[in-house]
């Protein structure tokens, strides 16, 4: 059975408005300003769990990504896979249509 308040978040949900204050959600299910306080919110949790200061600043570039070099194996299969797409370009399966 379903609260009074969880029908009320389902029609704002359907609306797509936010289903804590009902203004215009930006993303997903919340506006821009409870999305700020849901991520302020799990980052400090998050923190607070992993023994990190809860005022130490954000990172704002992160971790760089390094380059992709796909591994022997995958390398062998991308290979594979160009031989069959030539193949069958050079003797198609099926009559294309002209």
């Amino acid at each position: 059975m379903k609260t009074r308040q969880r029908k009320w978040q389902i029609e704002k949900q359907n609306q797509c408005l936010c289903i804590i204050c009902g203004k215009s959600a930006d993303a997903g299910n919340v506006c821009s300003l409870h999305r700020e306080q849901r991520r302020k919110r799990s980052r400090d949790a998050y923190r607070k769990k992993h023994g990190i200061p809860l005022d130490a600043p954000l990172s704002s570039q992160g971790r760089k990504r390094r380059e992709y070099t796909p591994s022997k194996k995958q390398g062998a299969l991308a290979a594979a896979i160009q031989a069959c797409v030539k193949f069958l370009k050079e003797y198609p399966t099926r009559k294309r249509a002209s």
